[in-house]
Order: C-alpha cells, then sequence, then structure tokens
C-alpha cells in the first residue's frame, strides 16, 4: 500500500505456514519453485520472509503419481494431508492423497482428555458428564471427521477407559468388573450414551 512502509518495521518477520503442492511432473515442479520465489520476493517488498520450516513444496504422491519427492505430505489446519487408501464410489480400494485428522491435533485432543480427569468425578451424575463433554467431543467429530472420519475411533479410546473407570468408581455394580467388561451404561458405547455422532466410515 502507498506509503505503508513508513510503518513496518525494519527488522523481518517470519511468515506463516504456506505448502505448495505439485502433481509430479517436471513443469509442475517448476511452476511450484517459480510460485515459492514470486512469494519470497512479494514478502520482501513488504519486510516479511517466508519461514524456511514451515514453508515446503509437496509431491501429492498417489495412484496416477508414483513418482518421489523429499516431501510427500504436510499439516494444515490441524490435518495431516499424504497418500492414503481409500475407497471409491464404486467400492473399490486405491491410493488418493487426502487429508485426515493430524497427529498434532490427536495429541492435543488427549490431553485435554486426560485433563478432564473424568474417572475422579465420581460428584458428577452420566447426564452432567454427557452435557460436559458431548460439545466438545461433538464439535472434534464434527470437524476432524470431515474426512477420513474413521480416523478418529482410535483418538477416543482414552475417553472409553476413562468413562468406564468412571462407572465404576460412580456405581457399586461395577467396582469388581474387569476393565472390557465394565460398561458405561446399560446403553453401550460412547456414542450411544453421550448422544454422539458416529464413528464410522
Amino acid at each position: 500500500m502507498p506509503g505503508s512502509e513508513e510503518t513496518i518495521p525494519e527488522k523481518s518477520v517470519a511468515y506463516g505456514i504456506i505448502s505448495v503442492a505439485f502433481e509430479g511432473n517436471g513443469r509442475s515442479e517448476e511452476q511450484a519453485l517459480a510460485l515459492r520465489k514470486a512469494l519470497e520476493t512479494r514478502l520482501a517488498a513488504c519486510k516479511l520472509e517466508l519461514d524456511p520450516q514451515k514453508t515446503k513444496i509437496v509431491y501429492c504422491k498417489d495412484d496416477n503419481r508414483d513418482g518421489s519427492y523429499p516431501v510427500q505430505q504436510f499439516d494444515f489446519l490441524g490435518f495431516n494431508f499424504r497418500a492414503r487408501r481409500i475407497k471409491n464410489r464404486d467400492g473399490e480400494m486405491f491410493i488418493g492423497f487426502v487429508p485426515a485428522v493430524s497427529g498434532a491435533a490427536v495429541k492435543v485432543m488427549r490431553l485435554t482428555m486426560r485433563r478432564w480427569k473424568l474417572h475422579h468425578r465420581n460428584d458428577l451424575t452420566l447426564d452432567e458428564v454427557a452435557a460436559w463433554v458431548r460439545p466438545v467431543v461433538t464439535g472434534w467429530i464434527n470437524y476432524y471427521g470431515r474426512f477420513q472420519r474413521s480416523a478418529l475411533i482410535p483418538v477416543f479410546r482414552p475417553l472409553d477407559s476413562f468413562l468406564k473407570r468412571w462407572a465404576r468408581r460412580k456405581y457399586q455394580r461395577f467396582k469388581s468388573s474387569p476393565e472390557k467388561d465394565a460398561p458405561v451404561a446399560e446403553e453401550g458405547s460412547i456414542p450411544a450414551v453421550l448422544a454422539l455422532p458416529a464413528l464410522g466410515t
């Protein structure tokens, strides 16, 4: 913007994450490199710079692109984009370059669930536990479950364990039950008990 340079500090500021994906042929790689160079030039004019650790050129490997490249996956907005086995509309399996919940997002969700310490909240009823947990977990499922929803199944296994421990502490009849046999409630699974969206494919 005209005259805006006076308000920009002389020290360069690291810019955010930018991932440039390409399809694997020489021309696409050249275009990706040219785009990165153009971004660097444009940001330099604003006294900014790309973060070299977070700026990536990524090869989108799938069944139609069988080449190799140093970087073949990237994380963005809580999703990890990489080659995965998926099913097409005809039910056939193939390798596609698609997103699913990232490892970093999984760690955050599991840490949040551990910090709830549900197995120590004997003062709460099942309805109160559901009212507390449901909005958060439903939000996670609705967001991260937009792609590869079944990838969330192992994420919530710790929550299942916490709820079983809570049930054994809360209800006398579950105290002597083995971990695998202590149901959360008569209704069964976490989605049923907490009225959560299903975690199937």
